[in-house]
């Protein structure tokens, strides 16, 4: 079994079935209040694939977490989503890649309280906390936080994931 992340973009506002992608990398930024969230994306060797994504472009990007089974099934559930706003091509010597993003309405706050796990760091600036640790899919944006005996409210939550690691920074504003 292998843990993975996929990225759909929705097609139905174009009349379009929806495209699943193979994605390197993803990023996606969670805050508190008013502001928006953000979800951006690069999908590798992506050259033959510029027509099927600019068709998309009114739809939504989905991040999905699942798994892979020894079969090669894959059992997938949403996480993440935002509208289509943008998408650039990166050509390099060797490489073509794909990146899209997008912005939605901020979510509402929450007010339980999560304990944060993994803990990879915790700073202190200005009198506000930063927490780098293990992405938790249940934990939002003004939910009050404990890393090793601090605790705070997570107003920023930004999750940076590759093939390689995966990890979220749960900060105060």
């Amino acid at each position: 079994m292998q843990q993975i992340y996929l990225m759909t973009l929705t097609g139905t506002a174009d009349g379009l079935p929806d495209l699943m992608l193979k994605i390197s990398s993803w990023q996606a930024t969670s805050q508190a209040g008013n502001r928006s969230d953000y979800l951006q994306a690069t999908v590798p060797a992506a050259e033959s694939l510029i027509s099927e994504i600019e068709q998309r472009v009114n739809g939504d990007l989905v991040i999905s977490k699942g798994v892979r089974y020894s079969d090669g099934t894959v059992r997938a559930e949403e996480i993440l989503r935002s509208n289509f706003d943008t998408f650039r091509f990166d050509r390099g010597a060797r490489r073509f890649t794909v990146t899209v993003s997008g912005y939605l309405a901020g979510s509402q706050p929450q007010t339980s309280q999560r304990e944060l796990k993994g803990i990879r760091s915790i700073s202190l600036t200005n009198g506000k906390y930063r927490t780098r640790c293990e992405i938790d899919l249940f934990l939002k944006p003004g939910m009050s936080v404990v890393a090793d005996n601090v605790t705070f409210i997570a107003d920023y939550i930004n999750y940076f994931v590759n093939d390689k690691d995966a990890f979220c920074e749960v900060s105060e504003r």
